[in-house]
């Protein structure tokens, strides 16, 4: 199990999480035009806000964003 996190990082995860909640919105908004009749707008917002949690504690400051496969 991982150690709690201070103060200051769950203000920096949180400030994190708001800069690019717009993005995530964008993104699955975009998907949900793509593939209407199949899914949608609110359970794909719903899956990208809850990647863009799980992705932001694996950021470190100062660092690039990494992609990986």
């Amino acid at each position: 199990m991982a150690a709690p996190l201070s103060r200051s990082a769950l203000r920096a995860r949180d400030a994190l999480v708001l800069q690019h909640l717009s993005l995530a919105d964008a993104v699955a908004s975009a998907v949900a035009r793509r593939f209407f009749p199949l899914v949608e707008r609110e359970d794909l917002i719903q899956v990208a806000r809850e990647a863009l949690l799980r992705t932001v504690m694996r950021c470190k400051a100062g660092e690039p964003a990494v992609r990986r496969q």
